[in-house]
């Protein structure tokens, strides 16, 4: 087997985080990136990004929120 068709074997596939799209998520949210956010952090591409951004963005202060949290205890 090439290393070329073993390594398109290992690549995961994700769905659109926009509820209203069914498409393959290929973009990932660079703030998701940062936060080491996985799950909710593929989109298929700008426009569904775009649209969806002001529900997306509250995963990102939940996480915010329990790292903060997280590294409070420790102070």
């Amino acid at each position: 087997m090439e290393k070329k068709e073993e390594e398109e074997k290992n690549v995961e596939t994700h769905i659109c985080n926009n509820p209203d799209c069914k498409n393959e998520g290929k973009l990932r949210c660079p703030n998701c990136l940062k936060l080491g956010i996985k799950k909710e952090s593929y989109f298929c591409g700008k426009e569904c990004f775009k649209s969806y951004w002001t529900e997306h963005r509250k995963i990102h202060e939940l996480c915010k929120i329990k790292l903060y949290n997280i590294f409070n205890i420790y102070r």
